[in-house]
């Protein structure tokens, strides 16, 4: 059974990219363009990790991992952050969102499959 990833990303275009390089893969991808419907599908489909950008629409990525990591069935759910802010601006928040990884904006390909393989060892 492929793991599944949910991609938390405002960008239908980077959603469309990510999917396709992670489908690649065999691996199961679904998207939300926003924090409410993350946090939705998050809770609905349960996913083996969370690709989850920062600023969206409706709740910020902060926000909603505060959320994910306070309800019981999604608090174990690994998560990546991808991000245009340099992590290095992020730390201090960084931290408690307990996010396993990060990924700048733009992203290399090899670099986000690599992470996303180490962070899917996690589940």
């Amino acid at each position: 059974m492929p793991k599944k990833i949910l991609i938390i990303e405002d960008e239908p275009a980077l959603v469309d990219a990510l999917s396709s390089l992670l489908r690649a893969r065999d691996l199961e991808v679904s998207g939300a363009f926003d924090g409410v419907s993350g946090i939705t599908k998050a809770k609905v489909e349960k996913p083996d990790l969370i690709i989850l950008d920062l600023n969206m629409p409706l709740m910020n990525g902060f926000k909603l991992a505060e959320m994910l990591r306070a309800d019981s069935d999604t608090k174990k759910i690994p998560i990546i952050v991808i991000s245009g802010v340099p992590k290095e601006d992020l730390q201090s928040k960084f931290s408690k969102i307990r996010a396993v990884d990060f990924i700048s904006k733009p992203f290399n390909s090899s670099e986000l499959v690599k992470k996303v393989e180490k962070a899917l060892m996690l589940k």
